[in-house]
C-alpha cells in the first residue's frame, strides 16, 4: 500500500502492532500490522525514530 499523507504519527501502541496517523486536513487512519498480534506484547516489532 503507498499513499501520500501529509500528517503525523498520532499514536504508536504500546504493542507496536497499530499507529495512529492524524492528516493535516484532520483525517485520522488506523495502521493494524497481521492478525492477532496484540498477543505477541511487542516482540518482533522495534520502532525507528
Amino acid at each position: 500500500m503507498y499513499h501520500q499523507l501529509r500528517g503525523k504519527i498520532d499514536n504508536v501502541f504500546p504493542t507496536k502492532h497499530a499507529i495512529g496517523l492524524k492528516a493535516d486536513n484532520g483525517l485520522e487512519l488506523l495502521v493494524h500490522i497481521g492478525l492477532d498480534t496484540v498477543q505477541l506484547d511487542g516482540e518482533g516489532f522495534e520502532i525507528f525514530s
